[in-house]
């Protein structure tokens, strides 16, 4: 006679074994996600302190170009006009040192003083008529500074020093400003030829550039950072007698 069929199944060893290895995959699939989130979310943060700083220095790069602009009037010597240029008085010795409008550096000092020359002070011709406006709506003097982690523009008020005026933020809080240093060259030049030495009591042709160096974080996460350096060409020339 024959004896019927035998079903057999997994014993218990096999099932622990094989919900142990399920486990052990699973664990791993797990781990790889939370893995591509992470990245995700370092990327994102990392893109947007990115873009906070390239756009602030653009910011600065573009208004720094225009720093020395004098609207030349028609019919009037160009050379002439440029050596009474009061957007690049800095040599008047009559005026003091906060009510010159050429480039010069310094730095905030205040509760908090800030680093040597993470400030910078420059004026411009903003509406084409030859004279300078210190102050009030039409004001030509401008200015980049480093204060309590915030990159600040200055937009208005009378003395014209890194610690005084009125000025506005153009980073905002979840990108803190680390370091913003800035340096000025100034190389003169013969005006009619430029491998020929300035003369003494002749017109002399400075052509200058500001170098700056941007560095920056994210303060929810100190270990995302980015640093930005850029040299920025002034298009305007500085024409004064060589002493």
């Amino acid at each position: 006679m024959l004896s019927p069929n035998r079903q057999q199944g997994l014993s218990l060893l096999e099932l622990l074994i094989g919900t142990v290895l399920g486990l052990m995959l699973l664990s791993a699939v797990l781990r790889f996600y939370l893995d591509t989130l992470s990245g995700s979310g370092t990327g994102l943060r990392m893109a947007h302190l990115q873009q906070q700083l390239r756009a602030t220095m653009q910011v600065m790069r573009q208004d720094l170009r225009r720093a020395g602009y004098y609207g030349v009037q028609p019919g009037t010597d160009f050379l002439d006009q440029q050596r009474h240029n009061p957007f690049t008085d800095a040599d008047d010795p009559a005026k003091p040192a906060t009510q010159r409008n050429d480039i010069r550096l310094g730095q905030f000092e205040g509760a908090q003083v800030e680093a040597s020359d993470s400030c910078i002070l420059y004026s411009y011709d903003l509406d084409a008529d030859g004279a300078l406006t210190p102050s009030g709506s039409g004001m030509e003097r401008f200015g980049f500074r480093l204060r309590e982690g915030r990159l600040q523009m200055r937009y208005g008020g009378e003395a014209f020093d890194c610690s005084q005026g009125l000025w506005h933020a153009v980073t905002d809080l979840p990108v803190e400003i680390t370091e913003l240093r800035f340096e000025l060259d100034s190389t003169g030049l013969h005006p009619d030829d430029s491998e020929e030495a300035c003369i003494t009591g002749q017109p002399c042709l400075y052509v200058r550039a500001v170098g700056i160096r941007l560095a920056g974080r994210l303060q929810a996460d100190p270990d995302i950072w980015m640093q930005l350096q850029d040299r920025v060409r002034v298009r305007n020339d500085r024409y004064l007698l060589t002493h």
